[in-house]
């Protein structure tokens, strides 16, 4: 699989991931934040495992394939 994804941007994303869950095993949460706070810490760490952004990568498509305002014409237009 494409990595789009550095060796420093992981190493910080597994290291927020991290923090996320000392905060959950240290601070007195209730119920809703733990479990918010639980799914919040999954996304930079399994992204960090996985170097592999899917966030980055459908940014990086619509930056190539979708302009966001055609010049000639004023309005918003999709290359293929």
């Amino acid at each position: 699989m494409f990595e789009n994804v550095t060796n420093n941007e992981a190493i910080l994303r597994f290291l927020i991931g991290m923090l996320l869950v000392v905060m959950l095993l240290v601070l007195d949460l209730t119920s809703q934040w733990i479990a918010v706070t639980a799914m919040g810490a999954c996304y930079p760490v399994f992204t960090a495992i996985m170097k592999w952004d899917p966030l980055y990568a459908l940014l990086d498509y619509l930056g190539e394939h979708v302009a966001l305002v055609d010049r000639r014409y004023g309005e918003a237009a999709v290359t293929a």
